[in-house]
């Protein structure tokens, strides 16, 4: 699939467009190469409507193909209140306790290098509780 079809198929991602279309672009986009997952993530250029849906893409995949991904998903965590952020706690607190300490780390110290205070205090009310977990 190349760049303008997954570009399509993220648009159809609009919470306010059928629900048919919508689960067959979350479908068509479970599969894309792992190399194109990085266009699924939200950036500015997408509108919120589509992040729900994105972040449920990202929940069709296994653990070892969002790797690459993770600490990008972190950043869904600014604001708790933005769509797919349940999806994507979730998709994050099923990693191994001991890769979930890196990224939550390396997190907060994006978060407190670029002064948003914000964000880091909502890593901690949400993943606060690894520091105190034993790794597996």
């Amino acid at each position: 699939m190349n760049r303008e079809e997954i570009e399509d198929l993220i648009v159809k991602l609009d919470w306010y467009g059928p629900v048919d279309i919508q689960d067959y672009a979350i479908q068509k986009l479970i599969k894309i190469d792992y190399s194109q997952w990085y266009l699924i993530l939200p950036k500015r250029i997408y509108p919120k409507k589509l992040w729900e849906n994105a972040a449920k893409v990202l929940k069709g995949k296994k653990n070892k193909e969002i790797k690459s991904m993770t600490l990008d998903m972190f950043h869904w965590l600014k604001d708790l209140n933005w769509p797919g952020v349940e999806i994507i706690i979730e998709i994050l607190q099923k990693l191994p306790i001991k890769e979930l300490k890196i990224f939550v780390s390396k997190a907060i110290l994006i978060a407190d290098i670029t002064g948003d205070d914000e964000w880091k205090e909502n890593i901690y009310n949400v993943f606060g509780e690894v520091f105190c977990t034993q790794d597996d």
